[in-house]
């Protein structure tokens, strides 16, 4: 063999070295434009115009400075984002979906989950007031009585008892059946999310805030995802609501009260 040849091998071992591995570049198709209204609507859970106002309001958290490298435009950010909401919560299908590599889908969402539970003043409804502070406490099923919290009794036993956890499980129906609805808008609520408590936080504030910019731009509830399983999905739905705890009751003055409250208003049914 001659040593020109042996030299010029070297020279091309060299050079592939120094190239590396070529970077993978991803196709991404345009889901905005390209896909029918009504297959919009099931796969990313909101229409158009109301991605298109939700853009306004977010957009300058996540437009980046410079298209190199080719940046991801806030649109397909806020898209990939829905349609993770519209998922299982499989990071892998959403990626592969949105043509986009999984860890730049997770920074997607975290971001963009974040920019929009950041809305929540302007479309969840809060106490404002001193008064409304100190009447309406926030809490679930975990908690015990208080004077200004009355959960169910565990096991009553007049008619009056009876009748006010009748009442109590009335009123709750309501909120269960609204948390359903927000399931079935974004299955990812169902599901259950594989990622950091930071940014589950943020997406279960990002939900609750797009369910009521749905409610007040007058949309119906999107059609399942063809890859969603109905049944399956209603039973983690029925399966996923608070079941009552027994919290041992030490708060003596929050018993009293509701006793109090029981005998006079339910008594004199």
């Amino acid at each position: 063999m001659d040593v020109f040849d042996a030299y010029e091998d070297d020279l091309e071992v060299i050079e592939i070295v120094e190239m590396g591995i070529p970077r993978q570049m991803y196709t991404r198709a345009d889901h905005f434009y390209g896909l029918p209204e009504l297959q919009f609507f099931q796969r990313f859970r909101l229409t158009k115009p109301t991605v298109l106002h939700l853009l306004t309001l977010i957009e300058e958290r996540l437009a980046f400075p410079t298209d190199r490298n080719q940046a991801v435009s806030p649109i397909n950010q806020l898209l990939t984002t829905l349609r993770f909401f519209a998922s299982g919560g499989h990071l892998s299908t959403v990626a592969d979906y949105m043509g986009m590599h999984i860890s730049t889908v997770s920074r997607i969402i975290r971001r963009v989950s974040d920019a929009i539970a950041k809305l929540y003043h302007h479309f969840i409804k809060m106490p404002q007031t001193l008064m409304e502070q100190r009447l309406i406490q926030n809490g679930d099923g975990g908690y015990g009585v208080r004077h200004y919290f009355f959960t169910p009794l565990l096991n009553p036993h007049t008619q009056e008892e009876q009748l006010y956890n009748e009442a109590h499980i009335r009123t709750r129906n309501v909120i269960e059946r609204t948390f359903g609805v927000c399931k079935r808008r974004f299955p990812v609520l169902a599901y259950g999310c594989r990622l950091k408590k930071e940014t589950v936080l943020s997406i279960i504030i990002a939900c609750a805030v797009l369910h009521n910019i749905a409610r007040q731009m007058g949309e119906d509830e999107p059609p399942l995802p063809a890859d969603i399983n109905q049944h399956e999905l209603q039973r983690l739905i029925k399966d996923g609501q608070i079941s009552e705890v027994n919290v041992i009751d030490n708060q003596r003055r929050g018993s009293e009260i509701r006793r109090n409250f029981i005998t006079n208003f339910f008594g004199n049914l």
